[in-house]
């Protein structure tokens, strides 16, 4: 950021619509919740509200407050608010593992139960009910994913399957999450933390390329905490 952007507030605007209308609106109660703790009036009292915030790798990182109360105390009052905090998983032995496709929990979808969500998703490469089956069955979520990468496309495969894997594996995750009171609880309590699968080779649904996974994740996430 050049030293001219730093110096004119207006200047930030574009870099602020970086984030997300809902995470900024957040933001701006935080620093209204502030004064109001401080007995300061935002709609009768000259208050200035400035973000300063890292901006690295595309993204936006930790972010400060600054309340400058001209007509209340000399010198302004900050806060320090960790916009971004970033979770990231991939082994399912690991603290955040629960969030990955191989952790083993039941979920059932269309009267048809699976062990992991890879089992689901795998499995809905088939094309015929015989390899369905067998990747449904397999003992565990390693071998689904080899039954259902081993699928020749547009013959053991179905030929629409790019179309349609974001879709299934949204239904996936949502079957997962609503159904498991536990793990329901769990992606709630991550708050508005970024979710990253932290994969060091899948370039779609992986941290590392496209991020749809943890993408996916934040959707049902949002989903679930508006439901009643």
């Amino acid at each position: 950021m050049s030293e001219e952007e730093k110096d004119d507030g207006f200047r930030l605007t574009p870099i602020l619509h970086l984030l997300e209308k809902k995470i900024l609106n957040n933001l701006l109660r935080e620093a209204l919740k502030r004064l109001s703790q401080l007995g300061i009036d935002e709609k009768h009292d000259r208050v200035r509200i400035v973000f300063e915030f890292e901006f690295k790798d595309g993204k936006i990182k930790d972010l400060r407050i600054f309340l400058s109360l001209f007509n209340f105390l000399p010198a302004s009052i900050s806060f320090f608010l960790r916009l971004t905090e970033e979770i990231n998983f991939y082994s399912r032995d690991s603290k955040y593992g629960w969030l990955s496709n191989f952790a083993r929990f039941n979920q059932m979808i269309d009267g048809i139960t699976y062990k992991t969500n890879e089992h689901y998703y795998q499995s809905e490469k088939a094309i015929s009910d015989e390899d369905k089956e067998w990747i449904r069955n397999a003992p565990s979520p390693y071998l689904a994913m080899n039954g259902g990468r081993s699928l020749r496309y547009g013959k053991e495969m179905r030929p629409d399957w790019n179309n349609a894997k974001v879709q299934i594996m949204l239904t996936g995750l949502r079957a997962k999450f609503s159904q498991n009171p536990d793990l329901k609880a769990q992606l709630l309590a991550t708050g508005n933390a970024i979710l990253h699968e932290n994969s060091p080779s899948d370039m779609f649904w992986g941290k590392k390329g496209q991020d749809v996974l943890g993408k996916l994740l934040m959707l049902v996430r949002d989903e679930l905490r508006r439901s009643p």
